[in-house]
């Protein structure tokens, strides 16, 4: 398996889900309100993600994602401490 920023992992993953190209998702785009994504939607991009990446993310810190960008910027933080977890065991 070819290794993928993590950046570019969510940003493939949410356009395939939503059938857009993913340079069509700027880092402003709201989730609820342009994209129509529901809670339920965003859990279940996550834990696929988590399942792409093989680590466990805390959904508690979702609550106050509301754009694109905010999305992938909380990817970054629980990449990096599943790493540091990984690292440390």
């Amino acid at each position: 398996m070819q290794y993928q920023p993590i950046e570019s992992t969510v940003r493939n993953t949410l356009a395939l889900y939503l059938d857009r190209r993913p340079e069509e998702l700027r880092p402003s785009t709201l989730l609820s309100d342009e994209l129509e994504l529901t809670t339920l939607d965003v859990v279940l991009l996550v834990l696929h993600v988590e399942e792409l990446q093989g680590e466990v993310y805390d959904l508690y810190t979702l609550e106050s994602v509301q754009t694109v960008g905010e999305l992938i910027r909380y990817f970054q933080v629980q990449h990096r401490a599943a790493c540091a977890t990984k690292l440390s065991a």
